[in-house]
C-alpha cells in the first residue's frame, strides 16, 4: 500500500475546527496452530482487511494451508474513552 499523505485533505482541518475523532478502532488476528496437519487443507485466503493475498503467497502456497488458522475480527467502541 502506498504511504498516506497527512498534509492533503482530509487530514487537514481549518483553522477553529476540531478534527474528526476516532470512533472505534477494529483489530484483525490471523492465527494458526504451531505444526503442520499433513491431512488437512485450509481455505485459500484471498485478502484480509486491506491487504490481498495472491495464490502464491506464504499462506496460500502449498504448506501454507496445511496448517489450520482462524481468522478473527474485534471492533472496539471508543465512545466511553
Amino acid at each position: 500500500p502506498t504511504a498516506e499523505d497527512f498534509t492533503a485533505a482530509p487530514w487537514q482541518v481549518a483553522d477553529g475546527l476540531r478534527p474528526p475523532g476516532l470512533s472505534y478502532v477494529r483489530i484483525s488476528t490471523l492465527a494458526r496452530v504451531a505444526s503442520p496437519d499433513r491431512d488437512y487443507e485450509a481455505p485459500q485466503i484471498d485478502f484480509l482487511e486491506d491487504h490481498t493475498y495472491s495464490g502464491t503467497s506464504i499462506i496460500n502456497d502449498r504448506i501454507g494451508r496445511m496448517y489450520r488458522r482462524r481468522s478473527l475480527e474485534t471492533t472496539v467502541d471508543l465512545r466511553n474513552l
